[in-house]
């Protein structure tokens, strides 16, 4: 770290061994502190040496391990753990259904540039002459206007160009070497030409850097305040989430319950457990598929529907564990210490007797510098609270202090993406359940239809048997089916003695062609209605 202002001072003595020392007992032998939400009171009034045994249900046969890490039972005084009490949950939860999943043990395995090619270049080197020559081609500016542009803080030198020329200021060796061949300035060629007109302006690279850092700071601001923002609002959202909690609690609960031995009566867990809550697989019939979260999943669905909205308070761990603290405070720092050059720079430039003709510098530089310093200001109380929330954050749950920011809230990330998974594979495993049931009711129904369909055919058929019949029995009554009958056969004699009809019925009336159409039809309505009796049931005849 960087020495305090005035000069660094003798280093504080070390920390005596061991630690410092606790703080006193209590006077007169006063009781500790109360025992943690859940756990019954140690007779006496006097904590137990060890953690005291919680109320927790006894499953009826040996079910799989939840892999977490317990803290410390003597490390949860100010965590969010001495708050929560699962116990309360065990009279709600459908502790036999998870018995039936998860009866089976199951082993659970966890499995866990600086490039500093800074070439150290000389004057007249071949390759930077050759590459300064291509930069001043690409600017359009020769020496003269470059240097003009510089004095007058020229808004036409942008970023991208101010950073590559600041690549070909000449070092401290090329400056001397320029100032020892001024009598040769004539023959020099044009990178030296440059390095030399630039060296003729006074603090040519502070006034340079002053330019190129104004010209970046509302880019980095830009870049860095959003993720102070983000980081800071996540460590508040995983303190405040009430959702957040019932889930940690639903966690313990099934946790204790399934666990035996030394993992079981746990008052608290890692945060990194989170993710491993899915390892615990279901056994038997319910699938492969089917972990220990999308049971928890399935129970807040049934009994806390509210907690499956846990995005709306815990989402931006999704955009912090993207953030490293570390990174965030380099930006900031460097984003620090660029100010405090333009503001030395700016003491300096103010000591100067004269100015030169057309230069800008105290004019911008001040007029940025004030502008800056604002923001800066800002920047600065935000990255304080930002540390101090996520001290806060760590305390809360019990986590070393060390523990890196993209890790903590990685967990957190991970857990909540895992969660809605988990959800929504149950929701996919109803929805295919209703869509078979469906399927097999449109199935069902079909077959329903085709046997109505085959007994109305089979009535009408019945109907219509019935009905020739009774046309049958008419016609019997009628005698109709008599004169059909003796017609035929007049036909057919007719047929086999037509010279003889023919003289006997000279003396009778002629039978028309309507009458002979007419038996016709008779005959062959007569013959229909004798082939249709033998379809008829008893009953009907």
């Amino acid at each position: 770290p960087p020495p305090p202002p005035g000069g660094a001072g003798p280093p504080p003595p070390p920390p005596p061994p061991g630690g410092p020392p606790g703080p006193p007992p209590p006077p007169g032998g006063l009781p500790g502190p109360p025992p943690p939400p859940g756990a019954p009171p140690a007779p006496g009034g006097f904590m137990p040496t060890g953690p005291p045994a919680k109320q927790i249900p006894k499953p009826k046969g040996p079910l799989k391990s939840v892999n977490w890490a317990k803290i410390n039972y003597n490390e949860l005084q100010g965590t969010v753990w001495r708050d929560l009490d699962e116990t309360r949950h065990f009279s709600s939860l459908d502790l036999e259904l998870l018995e039936s999943q998860f009866s089976v043990k199951q082993a659970v395995t966890l499995e866990k540039k600086a490039e500093s090619a800074v070439s150290t270049v000389t004057f007249l080197d071949a390759n930077r002459a050759r590459n300064c020559n291509i930069l001043l081609s690409r600017i359009k500016m020769n020496n003269e206007e470059l240097k003009f542009a510089l004095l007058q803080m020229d808004e036409d030198l942008h970023k991208d160009m101010l950073e590559q020329i600041i690549k070909y200021f000449p070092q401290e060796d090329e400056v001397a070497l320029v100032e020892a061949h001024q009598e040769e300035i004539q023959r020099f060629g044009q990178a030296e030409r440059f390095m030399y007109e630039i060296s003729r302006i006074d603090h040519f690279d502070k006034r340079a850097q002053a330019l190129y850092y104004q010209r970046q700071f509302p880019e980095l601001v830009l870049d860095v305040k959003p993720k102070l923002q983000a980081f800071t609002i996540a460590c508040q959202q995983v303190q405040t989430s009430p959702k957040l909690k019932t889930v940690l609690e639903l966690v313990l609960a099934f946790g204790n319950f399934m666990n035996k031995g030394a993992r079981g009566n746990a008052y608290g867990f890692e945060v990194s457990s989170l993710v491993k809550i899915a390892d615990t697989k279901a056994s038997g019939s319910s699938g492969s598929k089917q972990t220990l979260l999308h049971f928890i999943a399935g129970q807040c669905a049934e009994k806390f529907p509210e907690v499956l909205r846990l995005e709306v308070e815990i989402g931006e761990v999704r955009e912090a564990r993207k953030i490293l603290m570390g990174d965030v405070d380099k930006d900031i720092t460097a984003l620090n210490k660029g100010l405090k050059e333009i503001l030395r720079e700016i003491e300096y430039q103010q000591g100067r007797q004269e100015r030169v003709v057309g230069d800008r510098f105290l004019d911008v530089a001040e007029e940025f510098s004030a502008l800056a310093k604002v923001q800066m200001d800002e920047l600065l109380d935000m990255s304080a609270e930002m540390k101090k929330e996520y001290s806060a954050a760590l305390s809360f749950y019990g986590e070393p202090s060390k523990t890196n920011s993209d890790e903590f809230f990685g967990y957190f990330s991970a857990f909540l993406q895992a969660f809605n998974d988990a959800h929504q594979d149950n929701l996919d495993v109803i929805k295919k359940k209703q869509e078979e049931e469906k399927k097999k009711k449109q199935q069902e129904e079909m077959k329903r239809n085709e046997r109505q369909r085959k007994e109305s055919r089979k009535a009408r058929k019945a109907a219509q048997a019935a009905g020739e019949f009774d046309d049958l029995v008419s016609a019997l009554r009628s005698g109709d089916l008599y004169d059909t009958d003796r017609n035929r056969s007049r036909s057919a004699r007719h047929s086999l003695h037509p010279a003889s009809t023919r003289v006997r019925g000279a003396g009778r009336t002629h039978v028309t062609a309507d009458s002979r159409e007419r038996e016709s039809a008779q005959r062959e309505r007569s013959t229909s209605l004798m082939a249709n009796m033998d379809d008829l049931p008893v009953t009907d005849l």
